[in-house]
């Protein structure tokens, strides 16, 4: 149990203090911090569109259509590519994709307010939640590295707050480890 307990708060120390550490390096260097996310996670797309290429090749006897996850795959190894070599341009594809949700929200949501409008009171509500939701994907699109950024900040943020109360939980399960310790009975 005491051996359990000391690796446990060696590793929520670690993981706690590499936590802090990106968040430091995320809210001094957001730039940077977001260009590596982009071409980590184009590492990631690369190597998920390869198991995928692998996988529908692999069974292909048995799908008639097998060619489809094959060009789904390609693409999305395509795409993990572009994020590599080109990191900057793919954060504000990313923003611009990003944008699309509440664009498409809002515009359904005025929809559904413009059906409402004879048969409840609802109509406004649903109104201003559509004007709120324009705005937010029009913020997104006008201005897509301030939005990237405000959201690495927010990932950054939480990143800190995991990683203080993963530094706590290493000091309490240390706490907890050295009163085991005093405790050990006395063998005669």
């Amino acid at each position: 149990m005491l051996s359990a307990l000391k690796h446990t708060s060696a590793a929520l120390a670690v993981r706690g203090l590499l936590l802090i550490a990106f968040a430091a390096i995320s809210a001094v260097m957001p730039e940077l911090t977001t260009q590596l996310v982009v071409a980590v996670f184009g590492v990631l797309l690369l190597a998920a569109g390869a198991v995928g290429i692998a996988s529908a090749l692999n069974g292909r006897r048995q799908r008639p259509q097998w060619w489809w996850p094959v060009a789904d795959s390609a693409l999305t190894s395509v795409v993990g590519v572009v994020c590599m070599l080109f990191p900057q341009p793919s954060v504000v594809a990313f923003a611009i994709v990003l944008a699309a949700g509440p664009l498409a929200a809002g515009f359904m949501q005025i929809w559904a307010a413009w059906k409402l409008r004879h048969e409840t009171c609802g109509a406004a509500v649903v109104s201003v939640s559509a004007t709120l939701t324009l705005a937010m994907g029009g913020l997104i699109a006008v201005a897509p590295a301030v939005a990237v950024t405000g959201l690495l900040w927010l990932v950054a943020l939480v990143a800190f707050v995991y990683g203080v109360l993963n530094l706590v939980l290493a000091v309490r399960t240390r706490a907890i480890r050295s009163s085991f310790r005093s405790m050990q009975v006395i063998r005669f």
